[in-house]
């Protein structure tokens, strides 16, 4: 479970939320001969979900495809001056999200919605 492989730091983002360190690699399999690897060291908040969606889908249940999602956006939550450059495109990354979300058991309803957030947040950013 991804929870063993975690651990608090004592940092916060910008919004308050916890920070929190991968212990070891955190694969995840996309399919035969296809996975993520997120390295050990990265750093998550489990996902920035608004406040106004946080009470129906909460960062803590979306933790294993938040944490996919966020490096595979090139998220960085270590405050070093450096980005990291996972090679993966935002809306690859958003794909996986919805993909990872249905394999933990979301429902279409909240997956959809969950992906047109993050697909709205990207395209106001001008991220492809």
């Amino acid at each position: 479970m991804v929870l063993a492989n975690l651990k608090l730091t004592d940092e916060n983002d910008s919004a308050g939320r916890p920070i929190f360190e991968l212990v070891h690699p955190y694969p995840y399999f996309l399919g035969p001969g296809c996975s993520v690897v997120v390295p050990a060291g990265y750093r998550t908040n489990f996902g920035t979900i608004p406040r106004w969606l946080a009470w129906w889908v909460s960062p803590v249940q979306l933790r294993q495809a938040a944490i996919v999602h966020d490096y595979m956006c090139n998220e960085d939550f270590t405050d070093d001056d450096e980005e990291i450059q996972s090679g993966y495109s935002r809306w690859l990354a958003d794909a996986v999200l919805y993909e990872a979300m249905a394999k933990l058991g979301f429902s279409w309803v909240k997956r959809i919605t969950v992906w047109l957030a993050v697909r709205g947040s990207a395209w106001a950013q001008g991220l492809k």
